[in-house]
């Protein structure tokens, strides 16, 4: 899933030069909207992931002992993603005053903060990484969401 929206990214990036103040620039920028939204839906259903709770009481951010780092690489990519929602809603409204140039840099600050976000996820998932902090069960269990809340 990452793969096909990081190729969404990439298209937004090499196409908002060519619809500058032309009948396709607000298609583009409807199309920019959807992107950016899914992206933040998609990272919604990773934090809900990686934060939820097992029937041990334990998250895989809590087991990996990476709580504090993912929530803040997690909150620092959601605020800029609304900060983009903001700027393309703007745009949406008058396209006449869309730029490619801060729509192709802000895509590159986004580009940033995900890799990061997406490295320390990488390497939380690794099997021999997380074997190392919890056992076959607790793993499980996360991953077919048993939880603590399923449970009750």
């Amino acid at each position: 899933m990452k793969n096909t929206l990081i190729r969404g990214v990439n298209n937004v990036y090499s196409t908002a030069p060519l619809v500058t103040n032309n009948k396709f620039t607000p298609p583009f920028l409807r199309y920019v909207v959807i992107v950016i939204e899914i992206l933040r839906l998609h990272l919604e259903g990773d934090q809900l992931f990686f934060t939820k709770i097992n029937v041990q009481g334990k998250s895989i951010v809590d087991v990996l002992g990476i709580a504090n780092s993912y929530l803040k690489d997690y909150a620092a990519l959601l605020a800029f993603l609304q900060g983009m929602q903001q700027m393309l809603q703007k745009w949406t409204k008058t396209p006449q005053k869309f730029s490619p140039g801060d729509l192709q840099g802000s895509l590159g600050t986004l580009s940033s903060l995900m890799l990061r976000h997406m490295e320390s996820q990488r390497k939380a998932l690794s099997k021999d990484y997380l074997m190392k902090y919890c056992s076959d069960k607790e793993l499980r269990d996360m991953i077919t969401g048993e939880s603590a809340l399923s449970s009750n």
